[in-house]
Order: C-alpha cells, then sequence, then structure tokens
C-alpha cells in the first residue's frame, strides 16, 4: 500500500511541474504570445533592465543583481569554490555559512568571474 501511495505522490508531482517552453534572446522575445497569454506586456525598458539584472557565473551558473553596489545573488553550490577560497581552518564557510550583519563584513569572490550582457548586435548582414 505504501508503495501506491508513494507512486500516486510521484505522478501528482510531476503533473504539477509542467512549464511553458521557450528560451528567448532578448531581441526575440514573443511578447504577443505572453501578452495574450499572461495579459503582461513586455516594454522595451522592461526587457532592457531584466538584461542588465541577469548575470552569468564562469561556473556556468546564472545569478541576478540584488543591489546597486553590485551585490549578487545565486545558489549554494555556484560558489562552493570561493567560500572554500575564503574558508580557514578555523572555520568552513562551505560547511557553516555566513551572514554579514553589515556591508563592511561582506567577503568578495575575488576569484570568480561574472559576465552580463550589455549590448547586443544584429551582425547577419555584415558576415554574409
Amino acid at each position: 500500500m505504501r508503495r501506491v501511495f508513494v507512486l500516486v505522490l510521484v505522478i501528482a508531482s510531476s503533473v504539477a511541474a509542467i512549464a511553458d517552453e521557450g528560451m528567448w534572446t532578448f531581441d526575440n522575445v514573443p511578447r504577443q504570445v505572453i501578452a495574450k497569454k499572461y495579459g503582461v506586456t513586455l516594454t522595451d525598458q522592461w526587457l532592457q533592465r531584466l538584461q542588465q539584472s541577469v548575470v552569468r557565473l564562469e561556473t556556468g551558473c546564472s545569478a541576478s543583481f540584488v543591489s546597486p553596489e553590485v551585490l549578487v545573488l545565486t545558489n549554494h553550490h555556484c560558489v562552493e569554490a570561493c567560500l572554500a577560497e575564503l574558508s580557514s581552518k578555523e572555520k568552513s564557510l562551505v560547511a557553516d555559512g555566513f551572514l554579514a550583519k553589515t556591508r563592511d563584513e561582506e567577503k568578495a569572490c575575488q576569484t570568480q568571474v561574472a559576465d552580463v550582457l550589455t549590448a547586443m548586435e544584429e551582425v547577419t548582414a555584415k558576415i554574409n
């Protein structure tokens, strides 16, 4: 009986995980489809702000800016190497975590690289 319950639970949770398909460049967002389906109008200004908020870390992870001072939010596993570098024999930031109570207590990942798409240009005509 327990196996049947677990199977039903797995099936039910997978049905709820259905998502819209699509990954678009900022110059090719299907605005009309989104407006019709969700009632949301995506403006050039909104897309530009989104573009400038999205960060790609060297580790292949995504992140986003959460402050004008370039504070970035990402997943723990994306910065484990940095946390290990900032750790000491006495304190493991990977295992114990870290919470900065002030800006002065924040730690920087000096060896990490973060890329931000700042502009796009259509080059097809130039290449052809």
